[in-house]
C-alpha cells in the first residue's frame, strides 16, 4: 500500500466545549478566549493569554492540563495543525471584523499572489503533460468531493464537449464500483484533492492504480497526506481567512481544457458541431 492512514486527534474546540460546564471561573474565561478566536492562539504566549483572561499563569497551566495537553506549546502546535489543515474556526481573526478593511482590494491582491505562485516553476510543463494524458486516455474519470466537487463537475462537463468517455464521481444515485469496474490501463483518473478532503479520495486512487490507470492529482502545497499521483498539480488557495481561494484552480482547469481542445483540433471541433446540432434537434437551447 502506497498511502498512509492518518488518525485525527480530538479537535481542540471539542475538548474545551465538552469540559466547559466543569471549568472554574478563571478557566472559563480562558476557554472563552480560545473559543471566540482559536485562530489567534498560535500567536500567543501563555503569559499573554493569562493577561487577557485576567488570571494567573498557574491558571493557564491548570487549564491546559484539564483539556488534555502537557504544555502550552503542545496546545499551540495542535491549534496550528488545525489551522494549516483548513479548519474554518481556526481561520477567523479579529481583523476580519474591522469595518475599515477593504475586502475587495484584499481579495484581489490575494488572488493575484496565489495565481503567480501557482503557475511559477514546473506547473506549465505539468499542465502540458496533463493535457496529453487526458487526450491519450481511453476513459477519463474526474473525482471531487466537497468544494472540489464543483471544480470536478465543471471540468468533466467541459471535457465532454471535446472528447467522449468522461465520467464524474461522485454521481447522484450511483456507487463507485459500477463506475470504476471498467477503468484500466490507458485510462486516467483526475482528482481534485483540496484541503479538508475525505478519506475516500485515497481509496479511489488506490483502486484506480490497481486497475492500471494513471492518476492526475490537483492539490495544494503541503497537503498530499500520503497521496501520490503520476502528475501532481499544486494550486495556491490560502487566503488567511475561512474561505479558500479557488480562482487559481479554476484558471488551471481553463488552461487544461484549452490545451486539450487545441491539441485535438479537428476532432474536437467536429464534436462541438455535433453537440450543437443535437441541441437544435432537441430544442434545448
Amino acid at each position: 500500500m502506497h498511502k498512509k492512514r492518518f488518525s485525527t486527534p480530538p479537535a481542540l474546540l471539542d475538548r474545551i466545549r465538552s469540559l466547559y460546564p466543569r471549568l472554574s471561573p478563571a478557566e472559563s474565561r480562558l476557554a472563552d478566549l480560545v473559543l471566540n478566536f482559536p485562530g489567534e492562539l498560535p500567536g500567543y504566549q501563555a503569559v499573554e493569554l493569562a493577561r487577557m483572561a485576567h488570571t494567573s499563569n498557574a491558571a493557564v497551566t491548570r487549564f491546559i492540563k484539564r483539556i488534555g495537553f502537557q504544555s502550552f506549546e503542545d496546545m499551540r502546535k495542535h491549534a496550528r495543525r488545525e489551522q494549516e489543515a483548513g479548519a474554518p474556526s481556526f481561520l477567523f481573526n479579529r481583523g476580519m471584523q474591522d469595518p475599515s478593511d477593504d475586502l475587495v482590494s484584499r481579495h484581489i491582491q490575494i488572488v493575484g499572489q496565489n495565481l503567480i505562485k501557482t503557475f511559477e516553476g514546473p506547473t506549465r510543463l505539468l499542465l502540458e503533460k496533463s493535457a496529453d494524458a487526458i487526450i491519450a486516455a481511453g476513459r477519463v474519470v474526474v473525482v471531487g468531493f466537497r468544494h472540489g466537487h464543483g471544480l470536478a463537475s465543471y471540468l468533466s462537463w467541459s471535457l465532454k464537449h471535446a472528447r467522449s468517455n468522461v465520467t464524474l464521481l461522485p454521481a447522484n444515485g450511483e456507487t463507485m464500483g459500477e463506475n470504476l469496474v471498467d477503468l484500466g490501463p490507458g485510462d486516467v483518473m483526475l482528482q481534485f484533492a483540496m484541503r479538508r478532503r475525505v478519506p475516500q479520495l485515497s481509496d479511489l486512487a488506490d483502486q484506480a492504480r490497481r486497475n492500471g490507470a494513471r492518476i492526475i492529482l490537483i492539490t495544494e502545497p503541503g497537503y498530499s497526506d500520503g497521496m501520490d499521483g503520476d502528475i501532481i498539480l499544486r494550486v495556491q488557495t490560502q487566503t488567511g481567512g475561512p474561505i479558500d481561494d479557488h480562482a487559481p484552480a479554476l484558471v488551471l482547469v481553463h488552461i487544461i481544457l484549452e490545451m486539450v481542445i487545441s491539441r485535438l483540433g479537428n476532432s474536437a471541433q467536429l464534436r462541438f458541431e455535433k453537440i450543437d446540432a443535437m441541441h437544435r434537434t432537441l430544442g434545448e437551447l
